[in-house]
């Protein structure tokens, strides 16, 4: 989700981010069947907005105004994420 926030922010990333959409959504479809049940609920709400993202993707890629609130939920969701992963909690347990 980081990624897909970062590239989209360079309009020459467009085919990279459409990618990227693709890729999560594959990978949340791979992995939620091992998560907890509440967080498998949050996971296929993202599936859901990455596949909303990823048909309207090609129409919107070359309007910073429609690109801008894609990028900033793709960051929320990436903090959401790695939240609910446990790997900064792994990490602050480890120093």
């Amino acid at each position: 989700m980081a990624r897909i926030a970062s590239f989209s922010e360079n309009p020459a990333n467009r085919n990279a981010v459409a990618g990227m959409l693709e890729e999560s959504k594959w990978f949340i479809e791979w992995t939620v069947l091992e998560a907890r049940p509440e967080i498998q609920e949050e996971l296929l709400d993202l599936q859901l907005q990455l596949a909303l993202w990823h048909l309207a993707w090609p129409r919107i890629c070359g309007d910073e105004e429609r690109v801008k609130p894609i990028r900033d939920e793709a960051a929320r969701f990436s903090e959401r994420v790695i939240q609910i992963s446990g790997l900064l909690e792994e990490a602050l347990t480890e120093n």
